[in-house]
């Protein structure tokens, strides 16, 4: 019954269709998931900025282009000799391991200043870069006709999730065509 009433709901609101659903709800978990981690990360990271002068933070987003640079790259030379299968995974248990390992120094080490600095840098590379795999993750799941359906809505539900969201943004991406 409630899986009828889902079905029914995807269908009328979507345009999915029923052996689409599980693909669907699951990805928007998905999405939710990691939209949320960076929405957790972003005032960590902004806090930290508070105590620096401004020419630090700029210091410090100059080493965010060069470091998002070179990770987009070799990303770019992952996709082409890994499996996507494989790679997806690994990326986010690398993230996973990366704020561990943040969170094991923080606790070690009394003066945290370059650590601070270093977890501000990699949560702005982790903000530019876990969605982008994200996105990558869908183009292989979705055919182009069913993201031709599908996209907007996820945008709508990623846009849905910051604070400052209005009911524009779904219905601005409720009438884009791809």
């Amino acid at each position: 019954m409630i899986r009828n009433l889902m079905i029914n709901f995807l269908k009328t609101a979507s345009k999915v269709k029923e052996k689409e659903v599980k693909a669907v709800i699951f990805s928007f978990l998905f999405v939710v998931v990691l939209m949320s981690a960076y929405y957790i990360l972003r005032p960590v990271r902004d806090a930290m900025a508070s105590d620096w002068t401004d020419a630090e933070v700029s210091w410090l987003w100059t080493l965010n282009f060069f470091i998002s640079t070179a990770i987009v790259a070799l990303f770019g030379v992952m996709v082409s000799k890994f499996r996507f299968r494989l790679l997806v995974p690994t990326m986010y248990g690398i993230f996973a391991i990366s704020f561990i390992i943040f969170y094991a120094l923080g606790s070690v080490f009394e003066d945290r200043t370059v650590i601070d600095k270093s977890f501000y840098v990699w949560v702005s590379v982790f903000s530019l870069f876990h969605i982008s795999v994200f996105w990558t993750f869908m183009s292989e799941l979705f055919s182009k006709e069913q993201s031709g359906r599908l996209i907007r809505y996820y945008c709508c539900w990623c846009q849905c999730r910051r604070s400052d969201w209005t009911i524009d943004y779904c219905i601005f991406f409720s009438f884009l065509r791809y």
